[in-house]
């Protein structure tokens, strides 16, 4: 592969790490432009059949708006530039009956990049053909003696079970035909995440160790657990810990109501049955606009629980509290020097926050889809995510993929960020009046007597959700069984007396859906 491309870079996405340290020199342009050829990646068993396949079967016509968007984080680091030419365009996307037309008409800078781009990469790919096969003669190679054979059958990304199919599928789409938007994929994605949802709001309201074992992860993510620059403890931490502890049950009932909510709307959302363009394109533009808002409490939550989470939270210190605001900031620590790989993730944890003005640049898949490929091929950077964190990314990770299918919806996904311009704004008070119902349940679980109450019947402290159901059952046993769930009955009782007064009886939300359910909790008898 090093004769037909020389000084190919070893590690994958080489653009990301010259991104990362702000390097625009020339010398990475091949970095940016061509980010998928790499040895890390190409070595492997499957990528250079795939990649040879991909482009020898289909014309680069299908590959224009992937080659295009793989630069992205050149162009918008301005590392790449494009070419300017006036009054001029090029065709370029699917012309396959035409092909003598080919790149022809389109915008001239982002052709002329596209041609560069597929230009060289299937010249590698002629000159790794002709390698691999050095012992025919180039003219007989192609002549009727070797017959064009059937498509080789390959493994979809769809008989892979389980969220680690996200994490596959964004590794090998730089090296397949480009995926085609379905629908059925984000659907299926959404109702597995609010049927876990489901289940996750069943189990605390059933199992009293499962509740205990919840709050003491948030507590352990949250921020007032880190030391300030110098050495002190919040003062959170110094009291009785009851407000403290308010917090935590109030983000753990939130956050669980929230997943239900966000996911179920989802799965509604994205099922459009409408027949004319208009209507569906009204629709795409809407879920890709309610998409982003949505990721909102997710980022959040991973903005926060990073700094906090225990494998990570030596690297962090918070700055002493300020009088004025309840508000907490975090900061790296100096003295802490991480490794290569340590560096790596946290860039990518800190880029993938509400506020990072990397994200909106580069776009939360390609942010998503590096982490993923991180932590699948190097178990250091695992060892560096506590549970919590893992499953805030699930969360993202869904949101990230349904993003991407809209994105290869080409070359329609062209058009979206110019439409999605003239309706953004309709499309925020849309959601705001969507997520009406559920904002006030939220708003009513943050109130500050509700979460004094909260505390006092959720405080784990002193043993009251302690439940022995590994032991024998005995009369001691039975006993601490029955204590605890008498605690946490009375607990989602309150819990729930709150809901009904906070919120909109006349409106269909999931959570009161999901608690009208004909369903009798298990109880030690």
């Amino acid at each position: 592969m090093l004769i037909a491309w020389p000084n190919m870079p070893v590690m994958h996405r080489p653009d990301f790490q010259a991104f990362a340290d702000h390097n625009k020199s020339i010398i990475y342009r091949d970095s940016y432009i061509w980010p998928y050829i790499n040895q890390e990646k190409l070595l492997t068993t499957k990528t250079l059949p795939m990649l040879l396949n991909s482009r020898n079967r289909h014309h680069p016509s299908n590959f224009t708006a992937v080659d295009f968007g793989a630069t992205n984080m050149g162009r918008v680091s301005n590392a790449v530039g494009l070419i300017f030419l006036d009054n001029h365009t090029m065709i370029m996307n699917r012309l396959t009956e035409n092909i003598k037309d080919y790149g022809r008409l389109c915008i001239p800078g982002q052709g002329l990049l596209i041609l560069e781009i597929q230009e060289r990469l299937l010249t590698f790919l002629l000159k790794c053909c002709t390698q691999l096969l050095h012992d025919i003669p180039e003219s007989t190679l192609t002549s009727d003696s070797f017959p064009v054979l059937p498509e080789p059958p390959l493994k979809p990304e769809s008989e892979i079970s389980g969220f680690k199919s996200l994490g596959v599928m964004a590794a090998e789409a730089p090296y397949r035909v480009p995926a085609q938007l379905d629908l059925g994929l984000v659907e299926s994605l959404l109702a597995t995440k609010a049927s876990t949802a489901e289940d996750h709001v069943w189990a605390l309201r059933e199992d009293p160790d499962y509740f205990f074992r919840t709050l003491q992860e948030a507590r352990d993510h949250r921020q007032e657990t880190l030391k300030d620059l110098y050495g002190n403890i919040h003062p959170l931490m110094n009291r009785d810990r009851s407000e403290l502890w308010a917090h935590i049950i109030g983000s753990v009932v939130s956050k669980a109501y929230l997943d239900l909510e966000l996911f179920s709307e989802y799965v509604d959302e994205i099922s459009p049955s409408r027949g004319l363009p208009e209507e569906y394109l009204h629709t795409l533009l809407r879920f890709h606009c309610y998409l982003h808002l949505g990721a909102t409490e997710p980022l959040s939550n991973l903005q926060c629980g990073v700094a906090a989470s225990p494998p990570l939270r030596k690297y962090f210190a918070r700055l002493p509290p300020d009088a004025q605001s309840t508000d907490i900031s975090v900061v790296l620590k100096c003295r802490y020097k991480m490794g290569k790989v340590e560096n790596r993730v946290l860039w990518l944890l800190r880029t993938l926050s509400k506020n990072s003005s990397c994200l909106a640049l580069v776009g939360m898949p390609l942010i998503v889809d590096e982490l993923e490929r991180l932590l699948q091929s190097d178990p250091r950077a695992r060892d560096l995510l506590s549970s919590y964190v893992t499953m805030v990314l699930g969360d993202i990770s869904i949101i990230s993929q349904c993003l991407h299918q809209l994105e290869i919806y080409y070359p329609w996904a062209r058009e979206f960020a110019i439409e999605l311009s003239n309706r953004e704004e309709n499309f925020e008070q849309d959601y705001v009046e969507w997520t009406k119902s559920w904002a006030q349940i939220l708003e009513g679980l943050r109130d500050t007597t509700v979460l004094t109450r909260a505390s006092r019947l959720g405080d784990p402290s002193g043993g009251k959700f302690t439940y022995p159901v590994e032991r024998r059952r005995t009369k001691e046993s039975v006993a601490a069984l029955r204590n605890a769930e008498a605690h946490l009955d009375a607990f989602w009782a309150d819990n729930d007396r709150v809901m009904v007064s906070f919120s909109d009886q006349s409106s269909s939300i999931a959570v009161r859906s999901l608690l009208s359910q004909q369903r009798i909790l298990k109880r030690t008898t």
